[in-house]
Order: C-alpha cells, then structure tokens, then sequence
C-alpha cells in the first residue's frame, strides 16, 4: 500500500531525475548560447550577482522548503551585500507567458536556484543550483551549499568580492 510518504517520495525522486536531466541537458547544449543569451531586460542594472528561485505554477512542499532555505541564506548570510545592492533576490515564476524564456535560458525542467553574476548587464557567470535537490532533507547542507556557491562567484568575479577567472559557464554554456 502506498501511503503519503511514499508518494512525496516518489514525487521528489522524480524531481531530482528531472534536475539531472536538465544537468545533461545544460551540457550537451554548451556553447549554443552567448552571455547573457535572452536576458538583457532582466539583467538590466548595476553590476550584482542576482539569485534567482525559479518555480511553476504548482508549488510542491519540496520546491517551498527549496525557496526558504534559499532566501533565508540571501536575507541571513548575504545581507550586507543584499543591503549594498551587490546581491539581489528574485523569484521568477517560469510558467508565466513572460517567462517562457527562463525555461530555455536556463533549460529549466523544475524549481531550482540560480545564481548569474551580472557584468555590464549581461550574464558573466552562471551557476544553476541542481545538487539542492539532492540536498533538500538536509537544511544545513543545502544552506552550505548555496553558501559555497555565493562565496565563490563573488570571489570569481571582479568588482563583486574579488578578481575575475573562469571555472564556470556563462548563460548556456559550461559546467554549472
């Protein structure tokens, strides 16, 4: 008999093949396309790293417990930068008609975050959180996690905590 544990079970594990096939996904399409791809007007700005929480229609308990984990990082840990307009927090529902494009830019299969650091209003670095669903029972290891992630984009890009370098793909492109 199947009961209510099992079937969020089933429900996250399906989630978490859905993330990994999109890792596949972001792989095989690197290169296809250029910084910042169709982000312009969303990016438009001061020089920052953005965070985003991408999310659809239906909101399951997993992809709200993924969201709070995320912002409590952003409010807690990152607030000075988030009060200095170096960090900025958004949450992006990519079902909507006007966010369509999200979906392709960051081949988006389920909730997730996303971390772009935003040179010249265009995306520099892009780093697309998919080991969180790997993480989600564990809030500390999910919050560590992102936090590691945050430190080292700030210390890859120059301007935002430290000196430029590669390591990561751009929008499109690269391991993320």
């Amino acid at each position: 008999m199947i009961n209510g544990k099992s079937v969020a079970t089933i429900a996250a594990l399906g989630l978490v093949a859905a993330s990994l096939t999109a890792v596949s996904l972001r792989k095989l399409s690197a290169g296809r396309a250029s910084a910042g791809g169709g982000l312009p007007g969303a990016l438009a700005g001061p020089d920052r790293v953005v965070v985003f929480f991408f999310h659809g229609d239906v909101r399951c308990g997993p992809c709200n417990r993924m969201e709070a984990y995320a912002r409590e990082v952003v409010r807690g840990d990152f607030a000075d930068r988030l009060a200095k307009g170096m960090l900025e927090w958004r949450v992006v529902n990519f079902d909507r008609p006007e966010n369509f494009h999200f979906k392709r830019d960051f081949q988006l299969v389920a909730s997730t975050v996303a971390l772009v650091a935003v040179r010249g209003g265009r995306a520099a670095q892009v780093r697309v959180l998919d080991r969180g669903w790997l993480l989600l029972d564990d809030r500390e290891a999910f919050q560590e996690y992102m936090r590691s992630e945050l430190h080292g984009l700030f210390s890859q890009v120059a301007g935002l905590g430290g000196q430029a370098s590669s390591g990561h793909g751009t929008l499109g492109g690269g391991p993320s």
